[in-house]
């Protein structure tokens, strides 16, 4: 079976402020609408022949406020059509407040930095494959956003650069098999709710050594206890890591950039037994 996908990507860019009437000029509240929307077509061919079929749409528009130079907010919505039904959803909505030049606080429902394709990567317009790398969407073993509080920031050690990021969220919860006895083991990272009381803890250190900030290497980790309170499970806990590489050069014998991405996911859930279904 072979399947092609062609994905027609467009952006949108909106800014806005408050200006002071007596001095024209622009005052501390700032405010931009910013966003991309795509549609594609499919390609599948299999055994039985060819079938094409025009994929439905989607717009995603993203929403950036900012109160003088330390206090921002920022939400993304997604309106997108799939088996002719319209689907709504939160990306993300998180507040950013600058305590100093090296420390940022966020706090709300954000990505992850969990390596760097959801947080930097994943928007249709910035990502051109027809669709995500292995392990991430429905299924994955890779988080792509959480509710809780993050400090990140950066600061250069000599020529080099590095940034990092530490952060603690309601954690992904465990699939016991009850609704889906395949999915046995695996995780549920859109857990809202914290189903228990324990609060899941990571973090990623991004190394640039190059003075020209053209490479960047980056180690995450993020664990947890991932089981329901009070049940069999409560015990089980989840250990995961990502290893990424980012090379960006511009060539001039060639009159283009080379742009080389990287990621490496591992996932790793404590033993259990799960109940076999009948």
């Amino acid at each position: 079976m072979k399947k092609i996908s062609i994905i027609i990507c467009v952006g949108l860019l909106i800014i806005g402020g408050t200006v002071n009437a007596q001095e024209s000029k622009p005052a501390k509240t700032q405010f931009m609408v910013r966003g991309y929307g795509h549609a594609g077509m499919d390609y599948l061919k299999t055994e039985q022949g060819k079938d094409v079929s025009y994929i439905g749409s989607a717009f995603a528009p993203i929403f950036l406020f900012k109160q003088g130079n330390r206090f921002m907010f920022e939400t993304e919505l997604e309106f997108e059509l799939q088996d002719n039904q319209l689907e709504i959803g939160l990306e993300y909505a998180n507040l950013m407040y600058v305590l100093n030049k090296y420390v940022t606080v966020r706090a709300g429902k954000f990505l992850l930095p969990f390596g760097t394709f959801m947080e930097r990567l994943h928007p249709a317009w910035i990502n051109r494959l027809s669709t995500r790398p292995l392990g991430f969407g429905h299924d994955g073993i890779s988080p792509a956003s959480g509710i809780g509080i993050e400090l990140r920031g950066a600061a250069p050690i000599g020529s080099t650069t590095i940034n990092y990021s530490i952060y603690t969220t309601n954690g992904p919860r465990l699939k016991d098999g009850s609704i889906e006895p395949e999915e046995a083991g695996m995780l549920n990272f859109e857990n809202y709710t914290d189903n228990n009381n324990n609060k899941a803890v990571g973090g990623r250190i991004g190394y640039l050594p190059l003075s020209n900030s053209s490479m960047e290497l980056g180690v995450s980790y993020y664990t947890g206890k991932v089981g329901d309170k009070e049940s069999i499970y409560e015990d089980v806990s989840a250990n995961l890591w990502a290893y990424d590489f980012s090379y960006v050069k511009q060539i001039s014998a060639l009159k283009g950039v080379v742009d080389i991405k990287a990621q490496y996911n591992q996932t790793s859930v404590s033993d259990a037994y799960y109940l076999a279904a009948e």
